[in-house]
């Protein structure tokens, strides 16, 4: 194999290349939005393309990828080195697909999460934000092929037909897979279909499958799929249980299943498949899907009807080595991840996710008396960052209005959105722009999958304890979702029993 040039070396071409290009990007912020053009970046990407293919064109063909990969990462990292608040508009430029004979198929990808903010981030001036997500679309970020993980290829590469059951812990990648193998079946001409627990979840998904080329009807909710399924079977509504229209009775359909007509071709991802009932499980058993993938981490059970690993497997036949398990968190910057370990209940098949690399800044809990305080926090952070995406997790549904109000009254010009399930005004999970800049108030249950720059947890002093495993479980879901910055926020001074787990790991910020 042939030997890299020295990193020195490498750095030194790549500042050469870059410098100009920063400074174009710095350049840009200050002209008016309708001379950006002026300052175009094309010409500063097509000479990175360039130069990164032309180290490439003396090796084997067997290696460039891998070198490519390497030496874009490289470009990246100097970037991020020079100058942290406009590198990111940089990398993206650099990532989006290049034309003509410079360009390097295979070379475009989502930007780089935001570097660290301070850690007085939510009192900061305005003006000192940190850098905005430039580029950002919709829904999840999507790595590109190239920068999956090794663990994670070995789930793409599985044969189409293929019944997988795969483990994760919150932010290794599960729903990421998910789209990529679904967008795999539709290049072998196989329309699949991704159901997740809630509408948010959902939501948040249709996007991300639509920049994949998938149809808009990909993802659905679990109970919408099985409500449409049992009208073409039966001609009528799906069974239920306990007077509850969302307690799907799977046992009466297991004993009816002989009376409904064979339907073939089914290729389905089961996402947050934890939070259905061992009783679904055995129906598709029944059904026999001609490729079946269920995601899974039961460390994340917050719902009253569930399933553990073990039950998953069972129901689907599955033996213990066909299971794929992921195990490396590339979500959270590490502060974050060593708060949610704490609330990781112990003995559990999925296990405690490898810890990520990236570091940031401590977790805190924020003394602020009473909700209406909090929300004006909330607020203030939010005027202050208008670039990043904040989520605001209420545990009550009848707090959720109030936190709404509040949040809008002290985050003037900043997009403030509610999604609360049954709610007449805010039941449209759809209309949330998720993956864009505001600020989203849900509830617990509703904030599964998700993922946002900065995470609130309001009156986290009262929050109403159930058991201590459920309790431990909510908030490792919780407190797995932010990207960089994680705050509780409460009216009692000093650390509340909730986050005693994690009290080693969590700074203390007064207030009034």
């Amino acid at each position: 194999m042939t030997a890299h040039p020295t990193a020195d070396r490498e750095r030194t071409d790549i500042l050469a290349l870059v410098g100009p290009m920063l400074m174009t990007a710095a350049l840009r912020r200050t002209l008016p939005p309708g001379s950006r053009d002026s300052a175009n970046l094309d010409l500063y990407r097509n000479r990175v393309h360039e130069w990164v293919r032309t180290r490439i064109e003396a090796i084997p063909s067997g290696l460039r990828a891998s070198e490519r990969t390497r030496l874009m990462a490289l470009v990246d990292e100097v970037l991020a080195e020079l100058s942290s608040s406009v590198a990111q508009e940089c990398i993206t430029h650099l990532r989006q697909p290049v034309a003509g004979p410079s360009g390097i198929p295979g070379s475009s990808g989502p930007a780089p999460r935001a570097q660290p903010a301070p850690e007085n981030a939510a009192s900061r001036p305005s003006g000192t934000e940190p850098a905005p997500a430039a580029g950002r679309t919709p829904g999840i970020r999507l790595p590109s092929l190239r920068e999956l993980s090794r663990e994670q290829r070995d789930i793409l590469e599985e044969a189409v037909g293929s019944r997988l059951l795969v483990t994760g812990p919150p932010g290794s990648g599960k729903t990421i897979m998910a789209l990529h193998r679904a967008e795999k079946l539709l290049r072998a001409g196989r329309a699949s279909k991704l159901l997740t627990f809630n509408r948010v979840l959902t939501s948040y998904v249709t996007n991300a499958m639509q920049s994949l080329g998938l149809p808009p009807r990909s993802a659905s909710t679990y109970h919408a799929w099985a409500q449409a399924w049992h009208r073409e079977a039966f001609g009528e509504p799906y069974p239920t249980r306990n007077a509850d229209r969302f307690d799907i009775d799977w046992r009466s359909i297991l004993i009816n299943i002989r009376q409904a007509p064979e339907q073939e071709g089914h290729y389905l991802f089961i996402d947050e498949g934890q939070d259905l009932p061992t009783d679904f499980y055995e129906f598709l058993e029944w059904m026999r899907p001609t490729d079946l993938t269920v995601f899974a981490d039961e460390n994340q059970r917050i719902t009253s009807i569930n399933s553990t690993v073990r039950d998953i497997m069972g129901a689907l036949d599955i033996p213990e080595e066909d299971i794929i398990h992921l195990t490396k968190n590339y979500r959270n910057t590490r502060p974050i991840a060593e708060v949610a370990a704490c609330f990781h209940v112990r003995g559990i098949d999925t296990g405690i996710p490898d810890l990520p690399d990236r570091n940031g800044t401590t977790p805190a809990y924020v003394v602020r008396r009473g909700l209406e305080a909090q929300c004006a926090y909330i607020g203030q952070y939010a005027r202050n960052n208008p670039s990043i995406e904040v989520g605001v997790f209420v545990q009550r549904k009848d707090s959720q209005e109030q936190v709404l109000s509040c949040i809008r009254d002290h985050a003037q010009g900043i997009p403030v959105q509610m999604y609360m399930s049954g709610d007449g005004q805010h039941n449209d999970a759809a209309a949330l722009r998720m993956g864009i800049a505001g600020v989203k108030v849900l509830n617990d249950k509703s904030a599964k999958g998700t993922e946002f720059d900065t995470v609130f947890l309001v009156d986290v002093d009262r929050r109403r304890t159930r058991s201590p495993d459920e309790d431990a479980m909510t908030m490792f879901v919780l407190c797995s979702r932010p990207r960089s910055e994680l705050y509780f926020l409460g009216s009692t001074p000093g650390l509340p029993a909730l986050l005693a787990p994690a009290r080693h790991l969590i700074r203390l910020a007064g207030g009034t």
